[in-house]
């Protein structure tokens, strides 16, 4: 998981999130309102939990705007970037949440999703 804050951009219905792919292809992926909502949500939290992480300036932002660019997207308990085996543990607790079986590897749920999303 290597997004950063600024590779999110919002446009007039939602935003767009450019990801480098496979063989180190760029992809840009359609996001709905929604989904920014949930994350900007989740942004001002961290800035409340990791306040030293969040941009410095006079007049704080909110959601996007209180981070630097190169912040990283999602971060786990201790601030630090999350890694892809933090990211699979939790899709994998997701799924279990949500009572979707799945017998397959931990590396399959990701690399599955990865290609759910892309059909979107």
């Amino acid at each position: 998981m290597r997004a950063n804050v600024g590779d999110l951009r919002r446009t007039d219905d939602g935003a767009i999130i450019h990801v480098r792919g496979k063989g180190g292809k760029d992809r840009r992926i359609p996001i709905e309102p929604v989904m920014v909502d949930v994350i900007e949500r989740y942004l001002d939290t961290r800035a409340a939990r990791f306040p030293a992480a969040a941009k410095h300036r006079s007049s704080p932002g909110r959601g996007l705007a209180a981070w630097a660019p190169a912040a990283p997207l999602f971060v786990g308990a201790d601030g630090d970037r999350i890694t892809r085996g933090t990211l699979q543990y939790r899709v994998l607790r997701a799924f279990r949440r949500a009572r979707i079986d799945s017998d397959r590897p931990r590396g399959a749920l990701v690399h599955g999703l990865r290609h759910r999303v892309g059909q979107l």
